[in-house]
C-alpha cells in the first residue's frame, strides 16, 4: 500500500497521468504541449533505464569469485560482499564488545550514561 511493487507500475501510472493531459487539453495548448514532451522524455529515459538495469543484471549473473562463490544479496543483488555483524559496545570508559543475545542495560542521556 502506497508503494509500487514494480518499476513498470510505475512508468504505467507515469503514463496515464501525461496521457490524462493529451486527452484533457486541446491540441497546441501549453499543457498539452509540456505532457508530450515530458512523456517522451520520460519514454526515452524509462528504454535507458531497462538497458540498463537488464545489462547490470546479465553482468551480476555472469559474476563468480571465490570471495562470493556466486551468492548475492537478496534485496540488492550485489555480489561480493562482506558479512559485518552489527556491534554493540558498552560506553566508556570500559569499551568492551556486547555480546549476542547477551542482557545489557541502557541508562538515559545522549551517550546512554
Amino acid at each position: 500500500a502506497g508503494m509500487y511493487e514494480n518499476i513498470d507500475g510505475f512508468a504505467k501510472d507515469v503514463r496515464l497521468t501525461f496521457e490524462n493531459a493529451l486527452l484533457f487539453n486541446p491540441e497546441g495548448h501549453f499543457v498539452w504541449k509540456a505532457a508530450r514532451k515530458i512523456l517522451k522524455t520520460f519514454e526515452e529515459e524509462y528504454k535507458n533505464l531497462l538497458k540498463l538495469e537488464h545489462e547490470t543484471t546479465e553482468n551480476a549473473l555472469k559474476h563468480f569469485c571465490d570471495k562470493c562463490k556466486g551468492m548475492q544479496c537478496a534485496i540488492c543483488q550485489r555480489r561480493c560482499l562482506e558479512y559485518q555483524s552489527a556491534k554493540l559496545r558498552c560506553s566508556s570508559p570500559c569499551n568492551l564488545k556486547i555480546n549476542r543475545n547477551a542482557t545489557y542495560y541502557r541508562l538515559g542521556g545522549d551517550r546512554g550514561q
